[in-house]
């Protein structure tokens, strides 16, 4: 069962979501993201590298889609959580440190 959370709670962490992705300040509407050699189709979750399929975790998938949306941001671990792990299920700091060491 997983824990409830209040709706104060479910608007604080949307709220901080919003405007973690306007400080990224590069919204893209395009479904597919390109950087060089590395696409990325954003209606199917699917990443090439010179046009051979990416094999990736749907995490992996989400911190790629991540970096490119804010291509030319540094971002640190703390933004990293907030933008791609839930309220309800933080990560641990290993599983951080495993995704940005790739």
């Amino acid at each position: 069962m997983q824990p409830r959370i209040s709706l104060q709670d479910w608007i604080q962490e949307l709220s901080a979501r919003i405007r973690a992705l306007l400080r990224c300040g590069n919204i893209t509407l395009s479904p597919v993201m390109n950087w060089g050699s590395l696409q990325i189709d954003l209606n199917i979750c699917q990443a090439t590298y010179d046009g051979q399929q990416l094999h990736l975790t749907p995490k992996e998938y989400r911190v790629l889609e991540l970096l490119l949306r804010c291509h030319g941001y540094v971002l640190s671990r703390s933004e990293i959580i907030e933008k791609l792990w839930s309220f309800e299920e933080p990560p641990e700091e290993d599983a951080v440190k495993a995704l940005s060491s790739v």
